[in-house]
């Protein structure tokens, strides 16, 4: 009686190449900002004493910048440029 070889995989289907988690080149240059200016700066505010502080300081900036646009729309001056400024800004929470 012949004994088969061992199968790596039940279906049967070839083993496929490793990836990188982000299925696209655009789903990896996500995470590029991150890690060239979030990674330092946060090493950076872990060294500060007045965290607190700087967290107020933060949060009253998203809120102008937030503000801004509801008051561009008012005044007739909202353009995708502002948006696109805005979303960038208040998007990392």
């Amino acid at each position: 009686m012949r004994k088969e070889p061992i199968r790596r995989f039940r279906d049967g289907y070839p083993p496929r190449r490793w990836q990188w988690p982000s299925c696209s080149r655009r789903g990896g240059a996500q995470f590029l900002p991150f890690l060239i200016v979030g990674l330092p700066t946060g090493a950076i505010v872990a060294r500060l004493r007045h965290k607190r502080r700087l967290l107020v300081v933060a949060d009253v900036a998203r809120a102008v910048t937030l503000a801004s646009v509801p008051a561009a729309y008012a005044v007739d001056a909202l353009s995708f440029e502002q948006l696109y400024a805005v979303a960038s800004s208040a998007s990392h929470t």
